[in-house]
């Protein structure tokens, strides 16, 4: 299957499940050996599935991510999710008048943790309603890493790993 359909599946699920109903793909998915981030909340110079780079608008995946599994949907969707961020941030500053998203009055390090937080809301909503679903594609031994991830994703959330002073 190709990259661009699981991009347009991926779309077709944040536009009925999100506040973000009319997603814009990013400018380019791109698989790559390693993908690190000394900026990321887990902690630097983890290791991570996803990233999106806002400069390039584009989203890094690991080399080797079985995109017909559905933990590696969730991986496009969180980063879709932040492509569609990027978007509302860089559109609220230019529509005079327009009711901004009141994380742009954030500090930046609270940014970070709210838009982070968003995209992990939506994953494991994503996983959630997936889970119990027959396979209409991916592999029937995945089911583990669907409620592992669940379990990961739940726990973050529930921690103060996003909390803003």
């Amino acid at each position: 299957m190709s990259i661009d359909i699981l991009v347009a599946t991926a779309l077709l699920w944040i536009g009925a499940n999100t506040i973000y109903t009319n997603p814009k793909p990013a400018a380019a998915v791109e698989f790559v050996e390693v993908i690190t981030n000394s900026e990321a909340p887990a902690g630097a110079g983890q290791i991570i599935a996803g990233q999106y780079v806002i400069k390039e608008q584009k989203i890094l995946m690991l080399t080797g991510s079985d995109m017909t599994e559905r933990y590696s949907m969730s991986i496009l969707i969180h980063e879709l999710i932040h492509h569609q961020q990027f978007l509302r941030m860089k559109n609220d500053t230019k529509k005079p008048g327009y009711q901004r998203w009141s994380i742009i009055y954030l500090p930046k390090e609270c940014q970070i943790k709210q838009i982070e937080r968003e995209a992990y809301l939506y994953q494991i909503e994503y996983l959630r309603q997936v889970e119990d679903k027959p396979k209409f594609f991916g592999k029937n031994n995945e089911q583990k890493k669907v409620t592992m991830a669940i379990d990961s994703i739940d726990k973050r959330l529930k921690s103060d790993e996003f909390d803003c002073e």
